[in-house]
């Protein structure tokens, strides 16, 4: 079988002697959740799982759950993070309007 070339991330740890930390990156989906869009939370939710599930099994050290605007989604993410990488650290954010500021959670 083949394998995809390592990613650059990946690349630069290797680099580095193995001392830099890969985080994977998850934004939102810019889907509308039922019932006010079309999307059905279980399809955004397994679309998570597939992204993070990538990047554990190449060994990812963090996972960043970012710009979300939608608490939902976030919340969709986080789970699907600990149901495909128990262990590992996630960072989430979300950002509100112009009279909210962006929020850090960091998730347990």
């Amino acid at each position: 079988t083949s394998r995809a070339a390592p990613s650059p991330a990946f690349s630069a740890r290797a680099g580095a002697g193995n001392q830099a930390l890969v985080a994977l990156s998850c934004g939102p989906s810019g889907r509308l959740l039922e019932p006010f869009g079309d999307t059905k939370p279980a399809e955004i939710r397994a679309s998570f799982e597939r992204q993070i599930l990538a990047g554990a099994v190449e060994g990812i050290d963090a996972i960043i759950i970012e710009t979300m605007t939608d608490l939902t989604e976030a919340t969709l993410a986080i789970e699907a993070a600990r149901a495909v990488a128990p262990g590992v650290p996630i960072v989430a954010t979300n950002v509100g309007g112009a009279d909210s500021p962006t929020r850090l959670y960091r998730v347990h």
